[in-house]
């Protein structure tokens, strides 16, 4: 059997990876894919760092990643957070979220496409409370 090669979000997935979580042939993939571009050994330590920020609780190393990625293929990501620094911050140190209302907010956005063009906020709203 033949190995498949991934796709560019999987390729992003598997450079966020902690190396040593890999399977053998991944590993050698990645190892490969290293060799043929090596920005993205350095954008893939970025990436894991990042990921190690955000699921933490401490944005000491935010500033620092920030520069670090600033010269690297995630740039733009780094000019972006740079950008609304103060929210990002925020995610990081804050214990809130909305995750237990994403559910609900993407079904009203799914219902209010259903109806592009239609009516206006009555009609919405009945929907709403129809599908509760």
């Amino acid at each position: 059997m033949r190995w498949r090669l991934p796709s560019r979000r999987n390729c992003a997935w598997l450079l966020s990876k902690e190396p040593t979580s890999l399977d053998e042939q991944t590993e050698r993939f990645l190892h490969h894919l290293y060799e043929n571009a090596p920005e993205l050994s350095n954008a893939g330590e970025l990436a894991r760092r990042l990921a190690a920020l955000i699921r933490g609780d401490d944005d000491a190393g935010l500033d620092q990643w920030i520069e670090d990625a600033s010269t690297s293929e995630l740039a733009s990501l780094a000019q972006g957070i740079g950008r609304d620094i103060a929210a990002v911050r925020a995610a990081i140190t804050q214990p809130w979220s909305t995750s237990p209302v994403e559910g609900q907010i993407n079904r009203l956005k799914t219902i209010k496409r259903q109806m592009y063009g239609r009516s206006g906020y009555a009609l919405l709203r009945n929907r709403l409370l129809a599908a509760v």
